[in-house]
């Protein structure tokens, strides 16, 4: 998305064409006579020139001459450029201690006024000095070569007791004061282009569907605004994006400014219906988002998940808000790859089992992939066994070996489910099992068989109970090829 910055026309610096003669009527006789450049009030109403309060600094007295009170004023003509805007600089002071009235002018331009009473009400400075600060008029537009500037004195009551002219019996009202002091008076010439602020935002961001205004008044009355897609006002109506100008004039003065407008999309949470993935490196979801919120809990986006299940995600912006679900289906990967031994006396057939789910798969020698494999031979073999998540090698180690007549009775073995001797069974060769019997040191009977082939797990009273890691004694009875009766007698050690 393109964005296109806002601008401000800043005021740009003055320039001093017209001039204002004697401003500081430091040219002229003190008293009340004429002030070289400028016509003022004739009679009692002439002001007076003068440094008192002030050293040796010569300024005006916009009250009558060698009197107190109102209406004196002064004017001059300044060469002006038709078109142009200027500003009038100058400093008004009244003495403390004097009197209880301000300092007050009105300016007119070409025998109009200009904007409201300007005074200096200021009483905070030593008794018997005058109080000059600064003051600005407003911006006035020149209509010819030349332009007629007054400036008449007017003070106010800014105190209800006054020990000349008269008493003010309110604040604010006219008063009869001793002093309009005025000095410096000096008038630039103001570019064109207008130091407001930006009346409108740089940015707008509007969601689909909304409609919304800009507003670019700047509270005066006599300012027009032209916008680039040719409406008229200080108002217009948004409902899409795109990039807003407006041309803002108020006399001579102008200033455009812009909006960008962005529309902000309506959430939308996609996660997709599922994903599969193997344990426990697990999967990711969210990738495309930032600012998921989870229904299961507070977790980073996008999420790595470990464990199958639905996961429900929720998104919002200040536009709207989106859900969706997606199901998580994780196989298991083997850890590491396992070793499978077993042994078996001749003339008999041995079986070892794998004992894996689906996904897992597998090839025997024999180019079956059940679970249970035989043989008749001592065999040595490396099978792959396989699923989504990657492969691991079964070393396979079969042995066939000689047997005396008799029962071969294993005296260990490790019941602890990793399908590698896993069970206990006495082995017979020639000779036919009868009896099988198991108990604990303390002779406590914990397998018992009659079974030709016995196969004891580790467990007690048929599975309810978990035998403990220790040795154990067996009993197995069996007939030999000759009819009689035989008992082998020894020790297990089962350790899981």
């Amino acid at each position: 998305m393109v964005r296109i910055l806002v601008f401000i026309i800043t005021l740009l610096p003055a320039v001093l064409l017209a001039q204002i003669e004697n401003g500081d009527f430091s040219v002229g006789s003190l008293g009340c006579s004429n002030v070289s450049g400028w016509t003022f009030s004739n009679g009692s109403a002439a002001p007076e020139i003068t440094f008192a309060f002030t050293g040796s600094n010569t300024w005006l007295d916009l009250t009558p001459c060698g009197a107190f009170g109102n209406g004196s004023w002064i004017e001059q003509e300044v060469a002006t450029q038709p078109g142009q805007c200027y500003q009038l600089n100058f400093e008004l002071g009244s003495v403390c201690g004097w009197d209880g009235s301000d300092a007050g002018v009105y300016i007119t331009i070409d025998g109009m006024q200009l904007g409201e009473r300007i005074f200096n009400d200021s009483m905070l400075c030593n008794p018997g000095v005058i109080n000059f600060m600064p003051f600005t008029s407003p911006i006035f537009q020149a209509n010819s070569n030349t332009t007629t500037i007054r400036f008449r004195g007017e003070g106010r009551c800014t105190a209800l007791s006054v020990s000349i002219g008269g008493g003010c019996s309110s604040i604010g009202q006219l008063a009869n004061p001793g002093v309009i002091g005025i000095d410096n008076i000096s008038i630039e010439q103001i570019s064109s282009a207008a130091n407001w602020s930006s009346p409108i935002p740089e940015i707008l961001e509007i969601c689909p569907g909304q409609t919304t205004t800009l507003n670019a008044s700047i509270g005066s009355s006599s300012a027009t605004y032209t916008w680039n897609n040719g409406s008229i006002g200080s108002e217009i109506t948004i409902d899409s994006p795109g990039f807003y100008e407006v041309v803002i004039e108020d006399g001579c003065l102008a200033a455009s400014f812009s909006t960008e407008v962005i529309l902000i999309p309506s959430p939308e949470l996609e996660l997709g219906n599922s994903i599969a993935g193997c344990y426990p490196n697990g999967v990711s979801i969210g990738q495309d988002y930032t600012n998921i919120v989870w229904q299961d809990g507070n977790f980073p986006t996008p999420r790595t998940i470990q464990a199958n299940g639905l996961y429900i995600g929720f998104i919002e912006n200040q536009c709207g808000s989106a859900t969706d679900s997606i199901s998580v289906e994780l196989d298991v990967m083997p850890i590491t790859d396992e070793i499978i031994e077993s042994t078996v006396c001749d003339g008999l057939t041995g079986q070892i089992n794998i004992d894996l789910e689906s996904p897992f798969s597998w090839i025997w020698p024999n180019g079956e992939s059940d679970e249970t494999y035989t043989f008749t031979s001592s065999q040595y073999f490396v099978m792959p066994v396989s699923s989504p998540c990657g492969t691991v090698n079964f070393t396979i180690d079969l042995s066939v070996i000689s047997c005396d007549v008799g029962v071969y009775i294993p005296n260990s073995f490790t019941p602890n489910g990793d399908g590698n001797n896993d069970i206990w069974q006495p082995i017979p060769n020639k000779v036919q099992i009868t009896h099988c019997l198991i108990y604990n040191r303390w002779g406590e009977k914990i397998f018992e068989s009659d079974q030709p082939h016995p196969v004891w797990v580790g467990d007690f009273k048929a599975g309810e109970y978990y035998c403990p890691d220790q040795m154990y004694n067996y009993q197995v009875s069996y007939i030999d090829p000759d009819g009689q009766a035989e008992i082998a007698i020894g020790h297990i050690t089962l350790v899981r």
